[in-house]
């Protein structure tokens, strides 16, 4: 269970939801490109929810955690989502 936070937060807003989510599969919060712990690209002008996507999808990868639910709040919700809107493009051939 991947757990992505919203704009102006990192993974600690997840706080003791981890520990419930827990219980049920593993759950990994972490901190989205560029926010508190993680570090900025340089130049880092701008990032976008593909991009954002493309990173946790990687995160998953690299810790062996495919395939995944994915949970997102707010902004994270917009990048939770990103990734199988991708995917239906594709199979869609619409990309």
């Amino acid at each position: 269970m991947l757990l992505t936070h919203g704009g102006c937060s990192d993974a600690t807003f997840w706080g003791s939801a981890v520990d419930e989510l827990a219980r049920l599969s593993r759950a990994i919060a972490y901190d989205r490109r560029g926010c508190s712990r993680t570090e900025r690209p340089e130049p880092y002008l701008s990032t976008n929810p593909g991009e954002k996507a493309a990173d946790g999808a990687g995160l998953l990868e690299a810790v062996d955690a495919v395939p995944a639910i994915v949970i997102g709040r707010r902004l994270g919700g917009l990048v939770a989502l990103e990734r199988p809107r991708r995917r239906l493009r594709t199979l869609a051939g619409l990309t």
